[in-house]
């Protein structure tokens, strides 16, 4: 007897939507921010390697997706691409931390989406609050 997969593929499904919406999302919000040409670049903190990965790696595809329409879109219409610039958090809240102070100190994104995990979100919370900085987790 093959196990029931259909609440597996609802639940990735509702992960592929989150997704989407989420990049569209921040997309405004750095739209609405920065005025200047060329590419917008949007930090994302995933959990790309340990326990977490599965659950990371399907945000990714999903953000990769995502970001893949909003841009031929974008070049079709003389707008602005989207970069996205990927920090691996391990799903550890101190990875987390130094991750999202490369991205926002040293790659200068404008943007933030992730991490995933509420003890990371947590760790994160408070370098938000200084930066006020458009952050989707």
């Amino acid at each position: 007897m093959e196990p029931n997969t259909e609440p597996k593929l609802n639940k990735n499904r509702t992960m592929l939507w989150f997704v989407v919406i989420a990049v569209i999302v921040a997309g405004v919000f750095v739209m609405n921010r920065q005025k200047e040409s060329g590419a917008i670049k949007i930090g994302v903190l995933s959990i790309l390697s340990g326990d977490g990965a599965a659950w990371g790696e399907s945000a990714k595809r999903g953000f990769d997706l995502a970001v893949e329409e909003y841009n031929n879109q974008a070049v079709q219409s003389g707008g602005r691409r989207i970069d996205l610039v990927y920090e691996n958090t391990n799903g550890e809240t101190k990875l987390a931390v130094t991750g999202y102070k490369k991205l926002v100190e040293i790659d200068k994104v404008f943007a933030v989406l992730g991490p995933l995990f509420q003890a990371e979100v947590a760790a994160v919370a408070p370098l938000v609050g200084e930066d006020n900085l458009p952050v989707i987790t």
